[in-house]
């Protein structure tokens, strides 16, 4: 009896096939009252083969539950398939987002410019677009690049009318900005936790960062017009960053995808850092083809300081993305 127990409880454990075959193997034996592990259990024991009727109950349970084991590891795999599994993806994004940027200039003897887009014309709501490609190498390793760019110009213009000793005079004023930011970025990750419904990477690798500023505009009285211009592109390459992401897949169909991440911009008379969270929630329209919504917050510091004068950019990008995913 002692024996039978112990098979019984062994094969309480649902993730192997065969014990689901022991178990009702060992249940039969005991419907029949046969020897089982040196132990009589024929019917004419009375007691006994109660007994071996209330084992026979417990012993049909494990197969149940390697079955139902069975199917949820299967169901696991075939939701990890669309989401974990591909060797290759490519993503395409489009973000709507609020834009509040700053750029403060000053100069040793001066007092501090600071200039805000909405000063001069911009925008404060904007499209931008991201597109990043993974290829997964080894179960636990993959490979990123991406690429992230904004683009914002405005126009401001003002015109008045003055009298100067009896003469009316007519003066005007344009000033015309664009602001650029470009991020390129090339990551090595590595899957600290993975399973059937979830993964969690960390890892980290090189970037490239451009940001650009040009004003430009013109000054008039009556027929006389004077024009001014200036620009700035910023180059940041090659700096370090750090990425972190996870993937919670929910259902079949359905997955969570979260990612974040830090680019530092100190090299040179450069100094600051890049930083960005986006978290999406993806629907998979087949096998290949899934679309995500979801939310992305970015936050540029980039200040450049030299021995007379200290240029600062100060720009927040938030806002409502959408994205679409190609596995392969």
């Amino acid at each position: 009896m002692i024996g039978c127990r112990r098979t019984c409880f062994a094969l309480r454990y649902p993730f192997a096939t065969e014990g689901a075959a022991r178990s009702r193997d060992v249940c039969k034996e005991l419907a029949q009252g046969t020897e089982t592990h040196g132990t009589s259990l024929h019917p004419r024991d009375g007691g006994l083969f109660a007994g071996a009727a209330a084992l026979a109950l417990l012993c049909a349970v494990p197969a149940s539950l390697a079955d139902a084991g069975g199917d949820e590891a299967a169901q696991g795999k075939r939701w990890s398939a669309r989401f974990l599994e591909p060797r290759h993806r490519l993503s395409v994004g489009l973000v709507y987002q609020d834009v509040a940027a700053g750029i403060r200039a000053t100069v040793d003897g001066f007092d501090p410019v600071e200039l805000k887009i909405s000063d001069l014309g911009v925008d404060d709501r904007d499209y931008s677009y991201y597109l990043d490609y993974r290829y997964r190498f080894r179960p636990r390793w993959a490979v990123i690049g991406g690429a992230y760019s904004f683009s914002e110009s405005g126009t401001r213009r003002a015109k008045e009318d003055f009298n100067y000793d009896g003469v009316v005079y007519s003066a005007g004023a344009e000033l015309n900005t664009r602001l650029d930011v470009d991020a390129y970025i090339l990551d090595v990750m590595y899957a600290v936790h993975r399973d059937e419904r979830s993964e969690l990477t960390v890892g980290g690798g090189l970037h490239a960062l451009d940001l650009g500023a040009a004003l430009s505009g013109s000054v008039s009285v009556d027929d006389r017009r004077e024009d001014f211009r200036g620009s700035g592109t910023t180059v940041l390459a090659p700096v370090p960053n750090l990425r972190f992401g996870g993937t919670w897949v929910l259902s079949d169909r359905i997955a969570l995808h979260g990612v974040g991440g830090w680019l530092s911009a100190n090299v040179g008379e450069f100094s600051g850092d890049f930083a960005y969270a986006h978290l999406r929630l993806a629907y998979g329209l087949s096998r290949a083809v899934a679309v995500a919504l979801g939310y992305q917050r970015t936050e540029i510091d980039v200040t450049l300081e030299r021995s007379v004068s200290e240029a600062n950019f100060d720009i927040g990008l938030n806002g409502f993305t959408v994205t679409f995913a190609y596995s392969f």
